[in-house]
């Protein structure tokens, strides 16, 4: 990962955080959970719902292939457990 994607991503959990805990909307955010009235919280699960439903990219955002790994590469749990013991040694614990 880049240094930015892992700065965007610390971003966006703090304002997710700021928001679910009710503390502060962004204004960017405002058209989604609306702007933040003192001593009022907010239905955190309601707006997002609402977004989800709004936002028909959302729903189908994770669609696709969700198989990891290469063809040529068998991953770890399809390998014999005696080529896994070559990469994982097994230890007898008597």
């Amino acid at each position: 990962m880049l240094t930015s994607q892992f700065e965007s991503l610390g971003r966006d959990l703090c304002r997710s955080i700021l928001i679910y805990e009710n503390i502060y909307i962004p204004p960017e955010l405002e058209e989604i959970f609306g702007k933040q009235e003192e001593g009022k919280s907010i239905d955190v699960a309601a707006n997002l719902e609402k977004e989800i439903v709004q936002n028909k990219t959302l729903i189908s955002a994770g669609d696709g292939d969700s198989t990891g790994g290469s063809e040529s590469e068998p991953s770890e749990d399809n390998l014999p457990v005696d080529e896994a013991a070559k990469v994982v040694p097994i230890v007898d614990k008597t």
